[in-house]
C-alpha cells in the first residue's frame, strides 16, 4: 500500500518504479529480471536471453539514465545483497535503492532505520480500519 501511494506522490520525481520480494529463497538471477521487467516492459521476453553480465549492464545502463525507486523487499542474508548488489550499486546513480529485512547484519550495508512494532492501541485501530471499513467498533 505504501509502495502504491509512493508510485502515486513521486511520479513526477522518478521515472521507474520496481518492487521485488527477495525471501529466504534468494533466487538472484529471478531478482535482477523482474526488476529489468518493472523498470523497462519492454524489454520482455529479451531478457531471458541475456548473459548475467549483460543482464547487470542493462541494469546499471537503466539507472545511469533514469531515476528509478527500487524496492529490494525482506533481504534474509548479507550473502543474497552481495550477489545483487552489482545491478545497484551504479556510479552516477540517478535511482534510490531501498532494502527492506528482519536481520540486523543485513541493515548494516546502508543506511539502517529500525522500525518497531505498532503499539496494541494502533494495531486494533488498523484492523477495526480494514476488517469493518464502515462500523463503528469498540475496543
Amino acid at each position: 500500500m505504501v509502495y502504491n501511494h509512493m508510485i502515486e506522490a513521486e511520479k513526477d520525481r522518478f521515472n521507474c518504479f520496481a518492487w521485488v520480494c527477495i525471501t529466504q529463497q534468494c533466487q538472484i538471477r529471478s531478482a535482477l529480471e523482474d526488476v529489468l521487467k518493472q523498470l523497462d516492459p519492454q524489454k520482455g521476453d529479451g531478457i531471458s536471453c541475456l548473459s548475467d553480465t549483460q543482464l547487470v549492464e542493462k541494469l546499471c545502463e537503466i539507472q545511469r539514465g533514469k531515476r528509478c525507486m527500487i524496492v529490494l523487499d525482506d533481504i534474509w542474508e548479507v550473502c543474497h545483497w552481495d550477489g545483487l548488489k552489482h545491478a545497484f550499486l551504479v556510479r552516477n546513480l540517478k535511482s534510490k535503492i531501498l532494502v527492506t529485512t528482519h536481520k540486523q547484519n543485513v541493515a548494516e550495508i546502508g543506511f539502517s532505520v529500525e522500525l518497531g512494532l505498532l503499539s496494541s492501541e494502533d494495531s486494533w485501530e488498523l484492523l477495526k480500519k480494514k476488517a469493518f471499513p464502515h462500523k463503528k467498533i469498540h475496543h
